[in-house]
């Protein structure tokens, strides 16, 4: 059986960025997101919440359903329903209508 010891509570990791990310800033991870809790200088290391409930901006193309996955579109810097090579952020906490511009998001 595989086991895994117990270190510290995991809502924060320490994230040293190659450029400045600024308090609040969305950073994408190969296979989720965080979010800077500090401004953080490059090459230094900050906090970057992983869990929590955030609110961030959407595409106001897309009505967005509570407990609907959602992805980080880093072009746009919104975020989508559609999984198209935009990494995942959690799932919506409540929903929110086209002409919303924002979603509450559960990260996970």
């Amino acid at each position: 059986m595989a086991k895994a010891i117990y270190r510290r509570p995991g809502d924060v990791i320490e994230y040293v960025p190659t450029k400045a990310v600024e308090y609040g800033e969305v950073v994408a991870f190969a296979g989720c997101v965080g979010v800077a809790t500090t401004a953080i200088p490059a090459g230094q290391p900050g906090a970057v919440a992983i869990t929590g409930a955030f609110e961030f901006e959407k595409d106001t193309k897309t009505a967005i359903d509570a407990g609907a996955v959602v992805y980080f579109n880093a072009t746009s810097g919104k975020l989508v329903t559609a999984a198209d090579g935009a990494v995942r952020v959690g799932v919506a906490a409540q929903a929110a209508a086209t002409s919303d511009a924002v979603v509450l998001i559960k990260l996970c």
